[in-house]
């Protein structure tokens, strides 16, 4: 049973820890809503597919001949096999194991062995036999799936996200890296650890920032920012004036090689290019707005070099107003930049509410014919990941201890930052949302 109300400063902890709760997502948030399932350079050629696997549910996507893609429940209508795993090519059919049943690209019927046995049978015709199929449609890139026919097209789900962060282009994006990682927090948690900078100064001492970014919400989305680093905005923040006593050269060449080397992701090539620049061509005294405009210059041109051209829409205002990262409900996150975007996904475990499946991406800009082959890693113990991102360790250290700590008496509820920690209560309002109204249809709204 959901038990107090959320407030701003206030959600209660049964939302982290109690099985009933996490019962509730399941029967009536995750089949109700639009869940990013995976992107489209992954389906790029007919017969391509890529598994989906949340809650219970078990997803087929698949690109057709005339280069749509459908999705499908991936579980055989004889006996109930889960069909594929992972992601490859299809062949010649969508084949069941178990007993040779087999489907089209198009999820009809292809073959039913000894389908004459089942002579006189009802509800046995082939439209009967088709692989259950989904909605499906996709955004700057990512393809989206939702169990529920009634919910909302896409972009109105989406709401005004698209618009904000249109400037970025993330469509052009290619994948560097995924990590699909098992860890010891509930979805909320680790999701929450990325939606919001409030935790910089002492997650991440290393970064010597203190940077307060307000929060906001967007209906049943949500965006945290400014702009993390903006030396075009820099000398207009307490923090950033607190560190002006250090050369701002230096601060932003320091930044963005920790970023490149510890993170590996966002920051790419081209801004540790750009950034070396600052340092070296740029004298000593600068102006600070002077140095922001010509670190955007640089980089462009560092950019460019690559044969990549700049988002028509990208400048300086717009990726102020698009603000640092992105929270769509429920499960999805964006960071975006220039050199790309860092997006994390969580999926509950079905049973345990101090455990979920976290997904990790890196993407980034690339001249044609020169995108990588993406990296694929599954790390079943969050500790092996340690020494492969030395950034995002500091996350993880925090979150089993979080979760543990949550299941002491003597903690009841999240005390929320109001202004920071918008997003992580936004969440949580819209959750409770869907549990309330039992799983009806939901709209994305306005700005709250």
């Amino acid at each position: 049973m959901v038990s107090a109300k959320i407030r701003p400063d206030f959600v209660p902890v049964e939302d982290y820890i109690s099985k009933e709760f996490l019962q509730l997502e399941n029967e009536r948030m995750w089949p109700n809503v639009w869940l990013m399932a995976c992107r489209e350079e992954e389906l790029q050629e007919p017969g391509s597919y890529v598994v989906f696997d949340v809650v219970r549910d078990t997803i087929l996507l698949v690109r057709q001949p005339d280069g749509s893609i459908k999705a499908f429940f991936n579980v055989c209508q004889h006996r109930g096999r889960k069909l594929k795993e992972g992601c490859g090519q299809i062949g010649k059919s969508i084949y069941c194991r178990f007993h040779g049943w087999s489907w089209n690209v198009d999820g009809s019927i292809q073959r039913v062995v000894s389908r004459h046995e089942w002579e006189g049978c009802d509800n046995f015709t082939d439209e009967d036999l088709r692989l259950p199929e989904l909605r499906v449609d996709t955004w700057a890139g990512w393809v989206f799936v939702t169990m529920n026919p009634e919910a909302p097209p896409l972009l109105d789900y989406l709401g005004e996200v698209p618009e904000y962060l249109a400037c970025y282009a993330l469509q052009d994006t290619r994948m560097i890296w995924h990590v699909e990682m098992k860890t010891p927090a509930n979805w909320k948690l680790v999701l929450g650890a990325f939606n919001e900078a409030y935790h910089v100064e002492a997650t991440h001492p290393q970064t010597k920032s203190s940077t307060i970014l307000p929060s906001y919400a967007f209906g049943i989305h949500s965006m945290f920012g400014p702009t993390l680093f903006d030396p075009v905005e820099l000398p207009n923040r307490p923090a950033a004036m607190a560190q002006m006593q250090r050369d701002p050269r230096v601060l932003i060449a320091e930044t963005y090689e920790e970023m490149y080397h510890d993170l590996q992701a966002m920051y790419l090539e081209p801004s540790l290019a750009a950034a070396k620049r600052v340092l070296a061509e740029l004298p000593e005294g600068t102006d600070p707005q002077l140095l922001g405009m010509k670190l955007i210059e640089f980089h462009r041109e560092e950019l460019e070099k690559t044969g990549v051209s700049w988002p028509d829409r990208l400048t300086p205002e717009a990726m102020e107003r698009a603000g640092f990262g992105w929270h769509i409900f429920p499960n999805f996150i964006i960071l975006p930049c220039i050199d790309g975007s860092l997006c994390y996904r969580t999926r509950p475990d079905p049973e345990n509410p101090d455990e979920c499946i976290w997904d990790i991406w890196s993407f980034g800009r690339f001249a044609p014919g020169k995108e990588p082959k993406p990296q694929h890693t599954y790390v079943e113990d969050y500790r092996d990941f340690f020494e492969v991102n030395r950034f995002l360790k500091d996350d993880l250290v925090n979150l089993p201890e979080v979760q543990k700590g949550m299941h002491c008496r003597g903690f009841k509820a999240l005390r929320t930052n109001p202004h920071q920690e918008v997003c992580i209560n936004n969440l949580h309002r819209a959750l409770r949302d869907y549990i309330d109204a039992d799983g009806r249809v939901q709209s994305a709204g306005k700005t709250n």
